[in-house]
């Protein structure tokens, strides 16, 4: 069934089609513009010594530390590596209400609050930890 705007019978499926393609092409052309882009390589920034006064708060907070990767690149198609794995290993990630990061993971999902200012992306999880990690040249 053909869509007509009734001047001279012509077809309007092109506009919802090539609004949508537009559309579409805008968000990833501004996904990757500029620092503010996730897409890219990040090196993780060394936590500073654990706050803890007890020992095995401190051993948490070193465990904890430790299940990051080092190196980590998201790239433009929705997938992301990371080195050495723990327990971001890669897979697929998205971006969600401008703020929240969806990284799927071998042992399930991830959600993490995010901010990129400069070359700092810092991940705030369900805990309040924040990880940073500097974009990489």
């Amino acid at each position: 069934m053909s869509h007509h705007n009734g001047l001279n019978g012509a077809s309007c499926e092109w506009l919802t089609r090539d609004t949508w393609n537009i559309g579409h092409a805008l968000t990833l052309l501004l996904a990757g513009c500029g620092n503010t882009s996730i897409v890219g390589r990040w090196e993780k920034v060394p936590s500073p010594q654990p706050t803890s006064e007890s020992t095995i708060g401190a051993l948490a907070e070193v465990f904890a530390d430790a299940m990051y990767p080092q190196k980590i690149e998201f790239f433009r198609d929705g997938t992301y590596a990371a080195s050495p794995s723990g327990m971001l290993s890669g897979g697929e990630y998205q971006i969600r209400e401008g703020k929240r990061l969806r990284l799927k993971t071998y042992i399930g999902l991830s959600v993490y609050e995010f901010s990129i200012s400069g070359d700092v992306l810092t991940l705030r999880d369900e805990n309040g930890r924040e990880i940073l990690y500097r974009r990489a040249q």
